[in-house]
């Protein structure tokens, strides 16, 4: 990839929507554990929207530019939270599901500024940017979800499995990124991400419409 072909106003505009939004993310990890008997993440400064105590430069970049980056982890402690395997799902979920609340906010958002705007000038950037929100955010909870060590969605679904084979199963993390990266390389990911994305997307809006057609 050459710097003449990076399109720079879309990298400004990734980076306004996917720092908060991964800041975000990493908060309601932090916060759930913290709810749960946790403090670790209160005591690494994790329960803060400080973009600084959760980025990861390179992952933010890689995000920015194309399309697949990531945040510093927030770290637990198992053994303080309540109900174990259990409370380490919980933690897991929340970041997806903060990812969640955030794209249909924004869907809102778009949809109730929408009839007053058209793609032009600043109103085209901001619905630009309103509707980048919706869409990151959907994709990165879908992504996260994926079952795949060390993505949330491998806690939530590890949860399941007996304890002593679950914890095995916990220290696969590096085994598990080889895995993530070869199927993000052969572009199974998109193929997999895609039809959950676009359904969500397009419920997302069609809600948003029904709630906003009162005050049009």
């Amino acid at each position: 990839m050459s710097f003449q072909n990076i399109d720079f106003i879309w990298v400004i505009i990734r980076l306004i929507v996917v720092l908060p939004s991964l800041v975000i993310h990493e908060v309601a990890h932090g916060f759930a554990s913290m709810l749960l008997g946790d403090d670790t993440a209160k005591h690494d400064g994790r329960i803060s929207l400080n973009p600084l105590k959760h980025i990861d430069p390179i992952g933010v970049l890689c995000m920015a530019v194309v399309g697949f980056g990531w945040a510093k982890p927030v770290r637990f402690n198992i053994g303080k939270l309540k109900h174990g395997k259990g409370d380490v799902a919980i933690t897991a979920f929340a970041g997806p599901l903060s990812n969640i609340a955030l794209a249909f906010f924004f869907a809102i958002i778009y949809c109730s500024l929408y009839g007053a705007f058209s793609y032009d000038g600043a109103a085209g950037i901001v619905l630009t940017i309103v509707n980048q929100f919706v869409i990151t955010n959907i994709a990165l909870a879908v992504f996260n979800m994926l079952p795949i060590p060390p993505l949330d969605g491998s806690k939530v679904f590890l949860s399941l499995l007996p304890d002593k084979l679950y914890y095995k199963m916990l220290y696969i993390g590096n085994a598990g990124m080889i895995v993530l990266l070869a199927l993000i390389f052969f572009g199974v990911v998109d193929k997999i991400l895609t039809p959950p994305v676009i359904a969500i997307y397009e419920a997302f809006y069609a809600i948003g419409d029904i709630i906003c057609a009162p005050f049009s």
